[in-house]
């Protein structure tokens, strides 16, 4: 049996990490961790060579079904739900530490909620078949496993004892490490830093390989996408130009793995783009065998690589490189507003329906804006099968993420570009058109190159309060919007209705007939004109009720 660790082996190993390489593990505050079962361990750690080489990120307990499983340490849960056909709960401890419980059978908390060391999270599931029935245990330490064996300490704390400096000792340590977060539920709460300022072009942030995907409607035909083009992007990041590759919806056969695109070729499933997205990391594979990639994905493009890394997580190929970073610049990641309110639009209204269909008629034939009847706008409307298939697991395996959004964004709302459970952060105001503007924004991409040089996450600023604030205003008002144009709608359709019915009965002689029309016609002028005098009485009220309601 592999010999439990002693508190002496788990100090000594804080001391190693503290004296460590800038590429190893950075250290972490001292922490001492409770076993989660009260067990035999039937399988102990195994590193892999790489985090998407096979290996064991863990410990197993052999324990029956239905065993209580505990906190190993104080933390906020971060992560409760199902992942890869079991259930688990991720708790953060601070500093770049989490502790991971999988094979559950039933979960007993919610992420965003503090449990102190001890409290139940819940219980051991039967076992698979083919399988042995236990609890997978696994410790993480700023991103990476390591083995859990150094971290554990008997199961009575009290009677542990502290070869290692106190608590005290390291307080001012552990200080300059944490910094207070907002505190929002399914976020990660860790240790943060400034954003540093970048002056003209910063230095590459890593030597991995670049890869940027544009978003909806972007087109490489006759014209470039603002993530891809010169000085903004991958390449404002820092990155050289030979270590840049830009994404194409329509796949790799062409120049530098790039077939020119249209808008039209955008507006398709987007699972279909995420399969065109593993094809072109496959040949990148290829070009650059052990590189790994990192991705800068605007708007839709960061749901295509999210439904790209679904796949990667659910089924191993080693022809794919390991993706180290994901970066999204005002994805929805909680769905577009506006994707949804087209729907309604189209439900609500008829005329609506009419200039919907129309327009549709009209981009197919190469129109400036995508197609309201496309796959993909249908795809990126909050509620989707894709954004819920997507948010119900968290499939960003050995993968860190940075989600970004801008406060004046009225096409993705800063509210709606957060990715629950990962780094999320808002940039202020820039621009006219915010959606756009976030892709050259100096503020964006100074949080995002710190973040691919692997620094500690970019603290909290005002604009990440005030950020989501302005998100849900923005979406409230383009949802009042739709419910004002139905209401114009219907006062002015009511009048033309009763005036067509009246015309409708003026049945007769064709004198009689066209007598009665015009006096149909002119009565139905005027209860449209009644219908409109009393419109702002009916706004009003409409505002009133959407104001007092919950949204």
């Amino acid at each position: 049996m592999h010999p439990m660790r002693t508190v002496t082996v788990f100090a000594a190993s804080l001391l190693a990490v503290a004296g460590a390489p800038a590429s190893a593990v950075a250290p972490s505050p001292y922490i001492l961790l409770t076993p989660p079962v009260d067990s035999v361990i039937t399988r102990y750690f195994e590193p892999p060579e790489s985090d998407y080489a096979p290996g064991h990120r863990g410990i197993d307990y052999g324990v029956v079904p239905g065993v209580k499983v505990r906190a190993a340490a104080a933390g906020t849960v971060s992560f409760a739900g199902p992942v890869a056909g079991t259930k688990a709960v991720t708790l953060d401890h601070g500093g770049g530490v989490e502790t991971t419980y999988s094979r559950l059978g039933v979960i007993s908390v919610l992420p965003g909620t503090t449990v102190d060391e001890g409290h139940f999270i819940g219980t051991t599931s039967a076992a698979h078949p083919g399988e042995w029935a236990g609890l997978h245990f696994g410790v993480k330490v700023q991103e990476r496993y390591v083995d859990p064996l150094t971290w554990l300490g008997p199961v009575d704390v009290s009677e542990a004892i502290r070869l290692a400096p106190t608590v005290e000792d390291l307080e001012g340590e552990v200080d300059s490490l944490l910094v207070a977060s907002s505190g929002r539920a399914g976020t990660h709460h860790r240790a943060c830093a400034p954003t540093p300022q970048t002056n003209g072009l910063p230095r590459p942030p890593n030597a991995n390989i670049a890869v940027s995907i544009a978003g909806l409607n972007s087109s490489t035909k006759g014209g470039t996408p603002d993530l891809y083009r010169s000085g903004a992007g991958a390449e404002a990041l820092g990155y050289p130009p030979e270590r840049i590759y830009r994404y194409s919806y329509r796949g790799t056969d062409g120049r530098d793995l790039h077939r020119p695109y249209s808008g039209l070729d955008t507006q398709g499933d987007l699972r279909s783009a995420a399969r065109r997205l593993m094809d072109l990391l496959r040949a990148i594979g290829r070009r650059h065998p052990g590189a790994r990639v990192d991705i800068i994905a605007h708007s839709q493009g960061g749901i295509v690589a999210r439904a790209a890394l679904e796949v990667m997580a659910t089924a191993f190929d080693p022809a794919l490189p390991p993706v180290a970073h994901l970066v999204t610049l005002a994805t929805p990641h909680e769905g577009a507003p506006l994707a949804g309110l087209l729907e309604d639009l189209r439900t609500r209204t008829v005329t609506g329906r009419l200039a919907l269909s129309g327009l549709s008629r009209v981009v197919r034939r190469g129109g400036p804006v995508p197609d309201p009847d496309a796959t993909a706008m249908k795809q990126l409307a909050p509620g989707s099968d894709l954004l819920d298939d997507l948010a119900a697991e968290d499939i960003a395996y050995g993968t860190r993420v940075l989600a970004l959004g801008i406060a004046n964004d009225l096409i993705v709302p800063a509210d709606h570009s957060d990715y629950p459970g990962k780094v999320s952060r808002v940039v202020g105001p820039e621009g006219a058109f915010g959606h756009d503007a976030v892709t050259g924004s100096a503020r964006a991409l100074a949080k995002a190159h710190a973040f691919l040089r692997d620094a500690s996450p970019p603290c909290e600023a005002a604009a990440d309060r005030l950020g989501p604030l302005a998100g849900v205003a923005i979406s409230f008002l383009e949802r009042r919007a739709v419910d004002l144009y139905s209401e114009v709608e219907g006062a002015l359709g009511g009048g033309l209705w009763r005036g067509l019915q009246r015309a409708d009965r003026a049945l007769g002689s064709p004198a009689r007939r066209l007598v009665r029309a015009v006096g149909s016609g002119a009565r139905w002028a005027r209860d449209a004109l009644e219908d409109v005098a009393r419109l702002p009485g009916r706004i009003g009220r409409l505002v009133t009720t959407g104001a007092g309601g919950s949204e």
